[in-house]
């Protein structure tokens, strides 16, 4: 297995999960109008290469491992928009950037078929991991 596969599979683990309880709607949505998603169905997340690119360097260099929660909105082709820092472990170590810059890597199904209606609320939450040494 190669150094990135090695990196991907043991160093960061992904949960994605949505709901309404963590997320503001936008002011003229009503709160029971905005869908609440389990789990969305992804069609493709970043991969290996991307994930090293992307990992807080201020947590690489130190050795951290970290994590972070982001608020989305779904757009009706199936990616993910509006992304902001609901939260990160450790403070100030870069892993809220890294998770929002990383959010147009996912992919989800469009909303024609089947995926998240356009401004449906995801939450996403990324733990990365550094590899065991």
């Amino acid at each position: 297995m190669s150094v990135k596969a090695a990196f991907a599979v043991a160093c960061l683990s992904l949960v994605l999960s949505s709901g309404i309880a963590s997320a503001d709607p936008p002011a003229d949505t009503n709160v029971a109008d905005v869908p609440v998603i389990t789990t969305p169905p992804l069609l493709r997340r970043p991969n290996a290469d991307y994930l090293a690119q992307y990992y807080p360097p201020t947590g690489q260099q130190r050795g951290h491992s970290g994590s972070a929660t982001m608020r989305c909105r779904a757009t009706a082709r199936g990616t993910l928009r509006d992304c902001k820092v609901l939260s990160e472990q450790p403070a100030l170590e870069g892993f809220g950037t890294a998770t929002v810059r990383i959010a147009p890597l996912f992919k989800m199904k469009s909303a024609a078929e089947g995926g998240p209606v356009e401004g449906a609320v995801i939450i996403v939450t990324l733990d990365w991991r550094l590899p065991l040494r």
